[in-house]
């Protein structure tokens, strides 16, 4: 089990999860410019490539591992995970789609800074729960 803490760790998802929400939030002030909006898009793209990789690893290895797991609270407590990711990760993908082109981002900036703030605390909430939740499952 701990091989596949270990495997995120040398992957590096997390931190490159949480590194790119933290360039997008430094471009983030009361006005946006097309360079900046640009730029922005370029980071969210990376963002959805890192969470796609996240993604396939639990699906893949941390979800397995759960199941196989003989107490069933802690199979229920992946499940969980499992489904509250999918919703994530669809709100994510809607929220990129919302925000493809760097002249509407520009022109209704007040709305993409509220749902860009409300998305990355979604999502920092969650890694914040896997690590004091969920991963820690896998060591027991």
């Amino acid at each position: 089990s701990l091989i596949y803490l270990d495997q995120m760790n040398r992957i590096g998802l997390t931190p490159h999860i949480l590194g790119f929400l933290d360039i997008i939030d430094s471009c983030l002030s009361d006005s946006i410019d097309l360079e900046t909006a640009r730029h922005i898009l370029e980071q969210l793209a990376l963002l959805s490539t890192k969470l796609d990789d996240h993604l396939l690893l639990e699906d893949n290895f941390f979800y397995p591992a759960f199941k196989r797991r003989d107490q069933m609270a802690i199979r229920d407590i992946a499940f969980q995970f499992s489904v509250e990711y999918g919703g994530i990760r669809a709100a994510f993908m809607n929220y990129s789609k919302n925000w493809i082109n760097p002249e509407k981002m520009m022109i209704d900036y007040a709305i993409f800074l509220s749902e860009t703030k409300a998305l990355f605390g979604v999502l920092r909430n969650r890694i914040s729960r896997e690590e004091t939740e969920l991963f820690p499952l896998l060591e027991t």
